[in-house]
């Protein structure tokens, strides 16, 4: 079985969060009760480690499942580029089409071609808001992959707190940052003021 490192940025930060996508389940903080439907393969990651993914981080759009507010995408074409902190999740390869295809709100079997995408670096499957994977590198000799959208989204929305906290509890977990860390962090993201200004 093929194994990769699956990018985390937003939500899937919180291990409570991301897990929803291998086991099913409601989702932690979700605003509109959305419940996942998990993975044909609800086995844990096998392990789990900080990254610094070299995309910006950038929150746009607008999310029913949290308050409407913006939700966390990567730039994919933006260089040089700031660094956002990710946490690296070592899944199997069905793993992650079961999490892409539940993060772009699609109902049947995703395949994806690794070959293809590491020959070309990234691969447009839907036209989703994460619709793009994208090749990182290798972390420990496995691919690192992503997936954002495939252009710069124009819509910038700042995020509802329920999402920031979250996104804040999944830095703790993952870069042993405490609250005031994380909320500089977050505070210094592109849209990130507080929902509602």
């Amino acid at each position: 079985m093929t194994h990769l490192w699956y990018a985390s940025y937003g939500s899937n930060l919180l291990a409570a969060r991301f897990l929803t996508y291998l086991t099913g389940g409601p989702i932690p903080g979700s605003s509109n009760g959305r419940v996942q439907d998990g993975a044909r393969d609800p086995t844990p990651p096998s392990d789990d480690r900080r990254v610094e993914i070299d995309r910006t981080l950038l929150f746009a759009r607008s999310s029913p499942q949290w308050g409407g507010g913006g939700v966390a995408f990567l730039d994919p074409d933006q260089r040089p580029a700031t660094a956002t902190r990710g946490r690296a999740w070592r899944i199997t390869l069905p793993q992650l089409a079961d999490v892409y295809r539940q993060e772009n709100g699609i109902t049947e079997v995703v395949d994806i071609d690794l070959d293809r995408l590491l020959e070309i670096g990234h691969l447009d499957l839907v036209e989703r808001w994460y619709g793009r994977l994208i090749h990182l590198g290798h972390l420990d000799g496995e691919s690192l992959v992503t997936f954002t959208a495939a252009v710069r989204p124009d819509d910038t929305n700042r995020p509802h707190p329920r999402y920031l906290e979250v996104m804040a509890s999944g830095l703790a977990e993952s870069w042993d940052m405490d609250r005031r860390a994380a909320d500089t962090y977050l505070a210094s993201v592109p849209q990130a003021p507080r929902f509602g200004q």
